[in-house]
């Protein structure tokens, strides 16, 4: 009997503390930072946190990942390309009057968080790196004009997406060069409201009594100004809509609550564009996706003149789930504040390095490549975290440097090739690239051999997201100080065509 009273005693505890945290949650909500999938904490007025990574005061940004950086922007400039480094700030860092004692009590301080994130703004700066400190831009616009991340998820929403897309304009504009480029006028027109996906909103619901806010948004539809057919895609925008001058320059700032863009006399087409090479992006009016992408959100170009890309600088923007939702329309917002067409790949899940592996080592960045390259990456996003092989390959699939051809001695099967490295001077930093042809292989192991038999193996993989572009790039560290022999490269699919290997310098 006593053991049945302290167990009905016991029980009796936990269910009234069960009641009084859902007593102290406006939604009814319990255990949202329990032992489940997306652990996480309620703020005030509708706004609710992940445990991890948004309430971390530290993310891992090395001197050496700012070095890799540095020579990432280096590479893409030395062929014609600007890197602009867009690191998105988590909510808890922006929205800091919403953050409940909770979230203090797991240690979060979120001035230890920006100061550590400004810092890192200021080391990349400071290389030569154009990186937007999208955490000072963000805390502004939520000043001024309302909350730029929605309540129930983590993403930024559209007023979010347009603040960024500001910032990210105005560093581009600073740059000069190819922000001298003839541009255009783009205008939003608002079309009503829509709700956006969220698989954080019905994960924290079922912990949850009452609705939790919805993922709406006010809806806007972006074109080229002058009309045609260039729609494509829904987005929102501040209430005070767009405003138009003629004949004027382009005017990237907020004003009145309204986007006050130039319109600098360059007349629609009807047909959108093609970027005019075999393989490339092709963009029809209503952005659907062509050319080799198919995966991730490729889609978010406004219909150009019949001339092609040409008569415009290109912006690629590379990113995740934050740019993934043709709905938020961050690309629209970025072509609205630069004047320029802007190429959408994101791809949700691809972590820091899917859509921007799967852009610099496809046929269409190597025949075309970009005036500008924006890459959105969320500050949490560790980019040291599978070592140097991802930093190498966009090192080397970004610049001009792979140009000393290996010798292939043949293969054992469809899947494998043999080369030989004796060649390749030891005290050089290599990484080589493998072009298989067009193989959709998603993994490449690279066997490595001595020169007295021993061997050692590398793996590059492909998320299932990333579109599979064939090449793969593998540094050539950490093996032996005498060199390398010879190499085998296995894939998990067949070879096609052709396949080479090619030593990039850096």
């Amino acid at each position: 009997m006593k053991r049945l009273a302290k167990g009905l005693a016991a029980a009796a505890v936990a269910f009234a503390m069960a009641q009084t945290a859902s007593a102290q949650s406006t939604y009814g909500c319990t255990d949202l930072d329990g032992f489940h999938k997306l652990p996480s904490v309620e703020g005030t007025e509708g706004f609710f946190f992940r445990v991890e990574p948004e309430l971390y005061n530290h993310h891992p940004f090395s001197d050496e990942t700012v070095e890799d950086l540095a020579r990432v922007a280096q590479s893409l400039a030395q062929s014609g390309t600007t890197l602009i480094y867009a690191p998105i700030p988590p909510k808890s860092m922006v929205m800091t009057k919403n953050l409940p004692q909770r979230a203090f009590d797991y240690g979060f301080d979120p001035d230890i968080a920006s100061t550590l994130y400004d810092d890192m703004i200021e080391r990349l700066q400071a290389v030569g790196v154009r990186a937007v400190n999208l955490r000072r831009a963000l805390v502004v616009g939520a000043a001024q004009y309302g909350a730029p991340y929605f309540k129930a998820d983590f993403r930024l929403n559209t007023l979010g997406a347009r603040i960024v897309a500001q910032a990210v304009a105005q560093e581009m504009q600073q740059t000069g060069g190819g922000f001298g480029a003839p541009r255009a006028a783009f205008n939003s027109v608002a079309q009503g409201k829509i709700e956006i996906d969220s698989d954080m909103r019905r994960i924290l619901q079922r912990h949850c009594l009452i609705e939790l806010p919805r993922t709406e948004v006010d809806a806007f539809a972006t074109a080229r100004a002058g009309g045609g057919n260039g729609n494509f895609g829904t987005t929102s925008g501040f209430s005070g809509g767009v405003n138009t001058g003629n004949g004027g320059t382009a005017n990237t700032g907020f004003n009145n609550g309204g986007f006050n863009q130039g319109n600098q006399g360059f007349n629609q087409g009807n047909g959108g564009f093609n970027q005019g090479n075999p393989g490339g992006f092709t963009q029809a009016g209503n952005a659907n996706q062509g050319g080799n992408f198919n995966t991730g959100v490729f889609n978010n170009a406004p219909a150009q003149t019949g001339g092609g890309f040409g008569q415009f600088a290109q912006v690629a923007l590379v990113g995740t789930e934050y740019t993934a939702d043709p709905k938020l329309n961050f690309a629209g917002f970025l072509s609205e504040s630069t004047g320029f067409a802007v190429n959408n790949l994101s791809i949700p899940g691809g972590g820091a390095f899917g859509a921007m592996s799967a852009f610099l080592t496809s046929d269409s960045y190597q025949q075309a490549r970009p005036g500008f390259l924006v890459w959105e990456n969320p500050v949490y996003y560790n980019l040291a975290k599978y070592g140097d092989q991802p930093m190498r390959e966009l090192m080397a699939a970004g610049g001009a440097g792979c140009r000393l051809p290996v010798p292939v001695m043949g293969s054992m099967d469809a899947n494998s090739i043999r080369a030989d490295l004796s060649g390749l001077d030891p005290m050089q930093d290599y990484t080589l690239m493998l072009d298989t042809g067009g193989s959709n292989a998603s993994l490449a192991q690279f066997v490595f051999t001595s020169s007295t038999g021993a061997t050692r193996t590398k793996s590059v993989s492909r998320r299932t997201e990333q579109e599979k572009t064939g090449r793969f790039y593998v540094p050539i560290s950490g093996l032996w100080s005498d060199g390398v022999r010879s190499l085998e490269v296995r894939l998990n699919a067949p070879m096609n065509g052709t396949p080479r290997i090619t030593a990039c310098f850096y």
